[in-house]
């Protein structure tokens, strides 16, 4: 009987020891991916920032000689792309692979699109810029800036959160609960110094 008492005791102990393990890696896990949920949420909201300034900025090229209407219109198709992707893409999707990607592959088109507009339009030789353009260029600027800080900001709290959700043991809790990886965010078509 003795004996009986002991294993059972040491079951007892073992298995309790296996669940509050679990419950730990869990627990960890949630914090990690609400701080991924939470770096993502601020970078979308830089995002939509610049999202918000494109109308202001089409709206005070329109009509100068100067500009390439061809240039402007990728500006607005991009920008239109983007607003869709934005108002679709919510943060708990971002281990979402085709969500996450095809709002990274529109994001860096709209960047892509305002690069091409400002080289061209300031190697034009009738370029003057006004106080608008100007004030524009430089909020394009420090949001690009902010940007590419918030980018890095996430990539590293994936990366700490994927690294948890793909080792061992972390990774049969986070498959038994459900637990995705997060997909980093590349930093292509953000030149610092130019919006």
């Amino acid at each position: 009987m003795k004996v009986f008492l002991a294993a059972f005791a040491a079951f007892l102990i073992i298995v309790t020891s296996i669940f509050f393990y679990g419950y730990t890696i869990h627990k960890d896990l949630l914090q990690s991916r609400e701080a991924a949920i939470n770096s993502w949420s601020d970078l979308q909201g830089i995002f939509k920032k610049r999202t918000d300034i494109i109308p202001r900025f089409i709206e005070k090229t329109k009509g100068l000689s100067y500009i390439n209407e061809v240039t402007l219109n990728t500006v607005v198709k991009a920008h239109r792309s983007v607003e869709l992707v934005c108002t679709d893409l919510q943060a708990h999707q971002i281990a979402n692979y085709k969500q996450s990607n095809e709002f990274q592959k529109m994001q860096n088109n709209l960047s892509k699109a305002i690069n091409q507009f400002w080289l061209e339009t300031e190697n034009h030789p009738d370029f003057q810029p006004n106080i608008d353009l100007k004030t524009i260029k430089q909020e394009l600027a420090a949001l690009n800036q902010d940007i590419l800080k918030q980018k890095k900001q996430f990539n590293e709290t994936a990366a700490i959160y994927n690294k948890k959700v793909m080792g061992f043991p972390t990774a049969i809790v986070a498959l038994m609960y459900g637990f995705e990886r997060c997909h980093a965010f590349g930093n292509e078509n953000l030149d610092p110094a130019i919006p």
